[in-house]
């Protein structure tokens, strides 16, 4: 992915490990990104616009739901990317050891292989809309280097758990 070459016009801001990206025109929408990951375009339309972030891709949409002080492990995966769309406020994200506060209707792209983490830095869960682009066999191709709640580790198989 040419991150460099990337100009992003939405709803919210695009968080990309290592850069950030910030819209300050709320009513423009994304630019094509068919450069590279992640796979998302929009049009404008006459009540609005619309954002596609898949379109006849092998995908996986889940929301996923974070208790308070809680957090995933940190973790990557070498057969997917992922995109998480933000829903609530108090997300933090943890890319590659560099903490983004996203807001909610922000977009955090995480490419394969990027270290992550999904935080719920509030006293409410919060809820995230996650957007798994490439093959998604049961969670198997995660691996993880943190845990808090004692799961297999790297070199460790690593299931639905």
């Amino acid at each position: 992915m040419n991150v460099a070459t990337m100009t992003v016009q939405c709803g919210g801001r695009l968080f990309l490990p290592d850069e950030c990206f910030r819209n300050e025109a709320l009513s423009r929408p994304a630019k094509d990104l068919s450069q590279g990951n992640p796979p998302f375009s929009a049009a404008e339309r006459p009540w609005g616009f619309w954002q596609e972030f898949a379109k006849n891709e092998q995908c996986t949409i889940r929301i996923l739901v974070v208790h308070p002080k809680k957090r995933l492990s940190d973790q990557r995966h070498q057969q997917r990317d992922e995109m998480f769309a933000i829903l609530d406020p108090g997300t933090a994200v943890d890319l590659d050891g560099n903490l983004v506060t996203p807001s909610v209707g922000d977009f955090v792209f995480i490419p394969r292989n990027t270290w992550h983490r999904l935080i719920c830095a509030g006293e409410i869960p919060v809820r995230v809309l996650e957007v798994a682009f490439g093959h998604y066999g049961q969670e198997n191709d995660i691996e993880r280097r943190h845990d808090d709640f004692g799961r297999k580790l790297i070199g460790e198989r690593v299931g639905a758990e």
